[in-house]
């Protein structure tokens, strides 16, 4: 699966070309490390508009990371970080689940 090194070229890719509308890099080994360069992306971006990193092992500091960059993103209109069965469910904090203003 994509790891935290893999993330980091396919942000260098986003970075490149403004095509791309959906990323999904569900069901990955992404973790915080990874949702962190994941975010960059999601901060520079301007045609993304749905971000799907469910089921990667992210904590509370890689999603803290995202939720950040939504921040500052204007494109982005759904994001799934939801869990499945498994070892790598999501693990987020209750105080990551406040929605953003």
């Amino acid at each position: 699966g994509v790891g935290a090194e893999c993330a980091k070229g396919i942000v260098l890719t986003l970075a490149l070309n403004d095509r791309f509308t959906v990323l999904n890099l569900s069901c990955n080994v992404l973790g915080d490390v990874g949702a962190a360069a994941v975010s960059q992306a999601i901060y520079e971006s301007r045609s993304l508009v749905h971000v799907d990193l469910a089921a990667n092992d992210i904590g509370h500091h890689g999603a803290n990371a995202v939720f950040e960059a939504l921040r500052h993103n204007q494109s982005i209109t759904s994001i799934d970080l939801s869990s499945r069965p498994g070892s790598l469910r999501n693990h987020l904090a209750k105080h990551n689940t406040q929605p953003l203003e």
